[in-house]
Order: C-alpha cells, then sequence, then structure tokens
C-alpha cells in the first residue's frame, strides 16, 4: 500500500494503491537476495510475472495479513515489482517491545 511510482518516471501515484502479495519462504528470499535477510526481515512478491509491488516512494509503507501489520517496507529491486527479488519488508514482530518502550515517553 502506498503511492509510490508507478510509471518508471519517479511519478507518485495520485491515489493510494494497493497490490496483492503473498509472504516467500526465507530461503527463497535469501536466495535472491544472497543471503542479505536477517530474522528481523520478511519478504513478499505477487508470485507472477506480473510487475506490481513495492516501488520508489513505497518506503516506510504497511505489509498487512490478514488485517494485521505484519510488515513495513525495507527496501526492493531497482525493477519494481521483479519477479526475481521478492520486495524486503522489516518484521514488526521483531520490534515490538522497543515500540511499547517509546510510546511509554509520549
Amino acid at each position: 500500500m502506498g503511492w509510490g511510482e508507478t510509471t518508471g518516471h519517479d511519478d507518485p501515484s495520485a491515489a493510494l494503491l494497493e497490490a496483492t502479495v503473498v509472504v516467500q519462504p526465507r530461503d527463497t528470499c535469501n536466495a535472491s537476495w544472497r543471503g542479505a535477510l536477517t530474522r528481523d526481515m520478511l519478504c513478499a512478491s505477487t508470485g507472477t510475472r506480473e510487475r506490481r509491488g513495492v516501488c520508489a516512494g513505497d518506503s516506510g509503507g504497511p505489509l498487512f495479513c490478514r488485517g494485521q501489520l505484519q510488515g513495513v517496507v525495507s527496501f526492493s529491486s531497482m525493477v519494481c515489482g521483479s519477479p526475481h527479488f521478492p520486495d524486503v519488508y522489516t518484521r514488526v514482530s521483531a520490534y515490538v517491545s522497543w515500540i511499547r518502550d517509546v510510546l511509554q515517553h509520549y
């Protein structure tokens, strides 16, 4: 979900967009990203050759699974929606304690 680039010309979307993606197995992600994923990350893609997914301007956007926030966009391929490189998200569950600690100060 985001307002990121859609045309390949750095133009942000005028409307909030979303794409249905599938969380990929860690082995698949690490094979694509040459072992760059840590335990605090997860990845997802459409699972098809359809070029939909994270693009410039989407960083920090949410990954919802069954209505629950599971990830925050971290990085993706230089080619938006590349079928060879699943989009990478920071796993929110890894930071719940830290988030709660920070929120106690506000």
